[in-house]
């Protein structure tokens, strides 16, 4: 039996994306169709979209070589985590699908993915910037919608210690995975919030491709945009050592890959309420 994961998140997601539509040349990304019968169990449906809205979370490792925080040399860190896909929608605003959708027709979308990279201090208002060194995303459906998606890492260890978990995930259908072509993240002063950008080289295997069908030959690149919510353990971000952290943002594909950080003021919208509908979709999940 599929369980309801985030389907209260895709509605109101998708409200927060409508109203993002146009704010920057940015997000004008071009449309793509889902055949939705492509995953078992699914009626068939056709989703034509832009964008998808997500929620993810993730654990980092910050290593500091230096006494003093941040020196811009050697910081380096892993960050490992979870995108749970909650809707799809275009230039109109939210589209009706049955991803999330609870009983047995809906599914779910997912990717785990693992960051290397550098820190050094930012400028001005931006208290961290993050250079991102490679990138790994794998793209799962989840039949069942009984995946369980979390991560691990107590301990620091040249910072590596940190990966994502999954649990109940022997039904899950591999759709794909992507690699860096460009990158790039900041925190903003007080670790209350921060933004990134993120264009991934896609693979689509046999799978993917019968999901994502249109175009036939499907877009090379996969942008992830989006905000960060507050560090547990922000400090850790500065002197080295442990923290989580999470958020929400855009996903979108095109032949182009770009490296543009999303606003803040353009994003906060968007970010501030996946935040909250985030942590009510994972306290649920637990209880499933």
């Amino acid at each position: 039996m599929k369980c309801r994961f985030l389907s209260s998140l895709g509605l109101v997601a998708g409200a927060a994306l409508s109203s993002l539509g146009g704010v920057s040349s940015a997000y004008a990304y071009p449309a793509f169709q889902v055949h939705e019968d492509a995953i078992s169990g699914t009626p068939a449906n056709t989703v034509a979209a832009d964008r998808m809205s997500y929620a993810y979370g993730a654990r980092i490792a910050q290593t500091v070589t230096g006494g003093n925080g941040l020196a811009g040399s050697g910081d380096l860190f892993r960050e490992a985590g979870y995108l749970s896909l909650s809707s799809y929608a275009n230039s109109s605003g939210s589209v009706s699908s049955y991803i999330n959708s609870p009983g047995s027709a809906g599914y779910q979308l997912y990717a785990t993915f693992i960051i290397n990279g550098e820190t050094d201090y930012g400028q001005g208002n931006n208290l961290i910037h993050a250079a991102f060194a490679s990138v790994s995303l794998s793209l799962y459906a989840d039949v069942n919608s009984n995946t369980r998606l979390g991560t691990t890492g107590s301990t620091i260890s040249g910072g590596t210690q940190v990966n994502f978990t999954r649990s109940n995930s022997s039904d899950d259908v591999l759709l794909g995975s992507a690699t860096l072509a460009l990158g790039e993240a900041n925190i903003y002063n007080g670790l209350a919030s921060g933004d990134f950008g993120v264009s991934l080289l896609l693979s689509l295997n046999a799978a993917g491709k019968r999901l994502f069908n249109v175009p036939n030959d499907f877009y090379s690149y996969m942008h992830v945009n989006g905000t960060t919510s507050a560090a547990s353990n922000g400090p850790a971000l500065l002197t080295g050592g442990m923290s989580t952290i999470s958020g929400g943002g855009t996903l979108s594909f095109s032949n182009t890959p770009t490296a543009a950080v999303p606003e803040p003021s353009s994003m906060l919208l968007l970010g501030g309420g996946l935040l909250g509908l985030y942590a009510t979709s994972r306290r649920r999940s637990r209880k499933d």
